[in-house]
């Protein structure tokens, strides 16, 4: 982990977030959830998919100081985010991710050419 300076249990961050559900939307369309602790005056940062229970793998914790960036995996998908967190105010943090999956492809067969 890298960070710029230690954290305390008392930060804004700390808290358990999610997205807020859209007018229109079920409850179950959230389907991430962050909890965010300090262990050692570090981030510990666990996550949940609410719908089904599963948990993310999360590595790569870092913070600056304004930013806690993570990357998460759900093992399910293999789906990978690499997430960034900042206070707002005490009730609100902005997220942004971008998300990555792998696929894996093959290789089309050699097409021939005519010769003229």
């Amino acid at each position: 982990m890298s960070y710029t300076q230690p954290v305390t249990p008392d930060h804004p961050l700390c808290g358990t977030w999610s997205a807020p559900v859209m007018e229109g939307q079920p409850a179950e369309s959230i389907r991430t959830q962050y909890t965010i602790s300090v262990v050692d005056e570090r981030f510990k940062i666990t996550g949940i998919d609410p719908v089904d229970g599963e948990e993310f793998l999360i590595f790569d914790v870092t913070y600056n100081g304004d930013y806690l960036m993570f990357t998460s995996v759900m093992p399910s998908t293999n789906t990978q985010a690499r997430t960034w967190m900042r206070v707002i105010d005490q009730e609100k943090v902005e997220c942004r991710w971008t998300i990555s999956e792998t696929e894996v492809w093959h290789r089309k067969p050699p097409q021939l050419r005519l010769v003229k």
